[in-house]
């Protein structure tokens, strides 16, 4: 999905997206993922320490 927008962006603008742009389509799928489908994940980790926090979610 996010590639998609980045190539409907790519085309409307005529130009390469910028990283930030990429990131920012991905966050809000992300959100939106998790805002729409709370049952499926039960937490979700993000950030740079993201793996230690997984890490002690799964253990417990």
């Amino acid at each position: 999905m996010v590639s998609s927008e980045l190539a409907l962006h790519r085309y409307a603008t005529g130009r390469e997206s910028h990283v930030v742009t990429a990131l920012t389509t991905l966050k809000s799928r992300l959100f939106w993922f998790l805002l729409m489908d709370p049952d499926t994940l039960s937490f979700a980790t993000m950030g740079s320490g993201a793996l230690a926090a997984m890490c002690v979610f799964e253990s417990r």
